[in-house]
């Protein structure tokens, strides 16, 4: 389904194995998601490495576009950034309703 254009992330499910093992990824790659630099777009918040600012994947998602197009147009962001700042958002939005 992911190379068909109607799937979107809303249709993106992981497992709770899946989700633990991103986690434990990004811990091994010690890899910050998010950077803010004054010298890289005026302090705009950016995926970590690369000048492709966060909102550019919020403003893609809320347009109904896919995960897969908006790493066309970036292709300086990895799927697993993507599916990792997805699942932080999820994890601190879930926490702070609680």
């Amino acid at each position: 389904p992911v190379n068909d254009p109607r799937f979107i992330w809303r249709d993106v499910r992981f497992s709770p194995i899946a989700s633990k093992m991103l986690c434990a990824h990004m811990k091994r790659m010690k890899t910050r998601l998010i950077t803010s630099d004054p010298d890289i777009l005026d302090s705009t918040p950016v995926f970590a490495g690369t000048r492709v600012p966060i909102k550019n994947l919020t403003d893609c998602l809320e347009a109904g576009d896919s995960i897969d197009l908006f790493l066309e147009d970036f292709p300086s962001v990895s799927r697993v950034r993507v599916i990792a700042f997805l699942e932080e958002a999820r994890t601190q939005l879930v926490a702070a309703a609680v």
